[in-house]
């Protein structure tokens, strides 16, 4: 569990920890419960282990209303607070309705609601980054650049998939 992770990392002298895999925004819950463990944890000296923290997500649920310790907040906000660093949300198109129909996602944030969520995230302290996806004939460089300028995002990671004999690999251009 986190647990044994964190003290593996300790153990180690890892001190980036990345949470990813699925959509981890669907289960507030358990990022909150998870990301508290993560800046909690000290070394020996009383020094942090970790100094940074990132999430990687599409976003979905950042503004969810949640409980943190008696205070109703959007997540975005309770993310900040709990000691997230960093955080690159995922998108294949700056046009919402093209990615959620390629994500096959009924919900999720507009481009309205996605801005508020960053701005949100910023004000607590998180580093911000977009990650574009680039598909074929669906997603334009300088459209999710100007997107990202929009967003007030000032980093964005773009990584293309090729197919190679059947497998997938990944370049990514920063």
């Amino acid at each position: 569990g986190v647990e044994t992770s964190i003290q593996i990392a300790d153990q180690t002298g890892i001190h980036t920890v990345s949470i990813s895999g699925g959509e981890p925004t669907l289960f507030p819950r358990r990022l909150m419960d998870t990301l508290k463990q993560l800046s909690t944890a000290k070394k020996n000296d009383g020094e942090p282990i970790f100094d940074m923290i990132a999430l990687h997500t599409q976003g979905t649920m950042l503004l969810k209303n949640i409980d943190l310790d008696g205070e109703m907040m959007p997540l975005a906000t309770a993310l900040g607070r709990l000691g997230l660093t960093h955080i690159s949300i995922s998108r294949v198109s700056a046009d919402e309705e093209i990615d959620r129909t390629v994500r096959r996602m009924n919900k999720g944030l507009s481009n309205d609601n996605l801005k508020h969520a960053i701005h949100l995230l910023q004000a607590g302290g998180t580093d911000v980054r977009l990650y574009c996806e680039l598909l074929p004939d669906i997603t334009d460089i300088a459209d999710m650049v100007n997107f990202a300028k929009e967003l007030g995002v000032t980093k964005v990671l773009f990584s293309e998939l090729f197919n190679i004999n059947g497998l997938h690999d990944e370049k990514r251009i920063t």
